[in-house]
């Protein structure tokens, strides 16, 4: 089984938003992750790169309105 981690931005550590991501769902302006346990994450955004060989995902998110 092939599980990535989402990262925010950037591929380092201290970024990880979401690991063991089994499944990504692209909506207008938003990504839906389900986890391992069918979980179901949603992220403001778009997504940068991904290379699901090596299990992981960079995000760009919108920040929220303050």
């Amino acid at each position: 089984m092939c599980l990535s981690t989402v990262y925010d931005g950037a591929r380092t550590p201290d970024r990880i938003l979401l690991k063991n991501v089994q499944h990504v769902r692209l909506e207008p302006g938003r990504l839906v992750c389900t986890d391992l346990l069918e979980r179901e994450t949603v992220f403001e955004g778009s997504m940068r790169e991904a290379d699901l060989v090596n299990g992981w995902i960079v995000l760009d998110r919108k920040e929220a309105a303050k």
